[in-house]
Parts: structure tokens; sequence; C-alpha cells
């Protein structure tokens, strides 16, 4: 069995590589583990292994962000704690959208699924509670079109205005 600060390279205890290991303890459980030396508690690791290190939740975990990120639709989401009021609106990794929450949070309540969130100026990033409204779907999907439409008649008034300007030029030589 290795002593505690024994090295080694990958090959020797059976790693496909060369990278260095250190024989390690986590402080925390007192389970003994190789530990690659550049994630080694003496290269500012904090040396708990992988098992504690997922036990511990928000700010003590160590790869805590701040519990707040943008997701691949674009939208900002909130980690909640364990212990959060608003824990029923949260997905498995208690996440929960942020224009949702804070809609929850003016209205002293928990959303239904069903509810949905409307950000009155399309910038999903602008979560003030002035710019949220409650919709239903249908609503929503009227919303939601129409908005479309007036974005597609905008692009058709400007580029009229724009042949417009060529026209009057032609014109006047």
């Amino acid at each position: 069995m290795p002593q505690l600060g024994d090295k080694c390279h990958g090959y020797d205890i059976g790693k496909n590589n060369r990278i260095l290991y250190i024989w390690e303890e986590c402080p925390q459980c007192h389970e003994q583990r190789w530990v690659p030396k550049h994630k080694s508690k003496t290269r500012k690791h904090l040396g708990v292994c992988f098992t504690c290190s997922h036990l511990r939740y928000g700010k003590d975990n160590p790869k805590w962000r701040g519990g707040r990120w943008v997701d691949a639709n674009g939208y900002p989401r909130i980690i909640l704690p364990p212990d959060n009021f608003f824990l029923p609106m949260a997905d498995k990794q208690r996440s929960v959208l942020e224009h949702r929450l804070v809609m929850a949070k003016s209205l002293g309540r928990n959303l239904h699924s069903w509810e949905i969130v409307h950000h009155k100026n399309n910038i999903k990033t602008d979560n003030r509670i002035e710019n949220l409204q409650m919709v239903s779907l249908d609503k929503h999907t009227q919303i939601t079109q129409m908005e479309i439409k007036i974005r597609k008649l905008e692009t058709t008034i400007k580029q009229l205005k724009a042949e417009n300007k060529q026209l009057k030029l032609i014109n006047l030589q």
C-alpha cells in the first residue's frame, strides 16, 4: 500500500498516461487515492475527493460560480438552495429561470408549469418586474406572432424608404 506523499507515473498505477500522480488523503472523508499532481492540494486544489466535493452545495462547493448563468436559449438561470421556498419550480439540478423566479417572488407564490412569463421588450436578460407579464399559452402565442409581424413590417418600411429615397435621387437627375 502506498504511503501519503508517494509519487509515480500513470502507467505505474494502471492509468493510460504519463502524468505524475501523488498518493493523497481527502481531508473530509479521509479516503486515500491517487491524485494527478496538477490537481494536488499543493497546487491550489482544495484536496477533497470527487464524492465530497459534490456533497457540498452553493458557496461551499469548489465548483460554485455564483449560481447564475445564461443557458443555451439565452435565458438567465438561478441555482436555488435546498431549503428555498421556490424549489418546487426548479428542475432536477435545482435551477430555475430567473424571470419566472422574479415573477413568483412578486406574486408571493410558486408558479405552475403552465403559467408563462413574457418579456414585454423581448430582451431575455431584462428581468425587471415592470418588463414581465403573466400570460396564458394562447395569449403568448398571439403576442409572439404579432411581434414577428411587426418586425417584418418595420423591415419592409425601412426597405421602402430606402427605395423611395433612391427613386427621388433618380428623378432629380
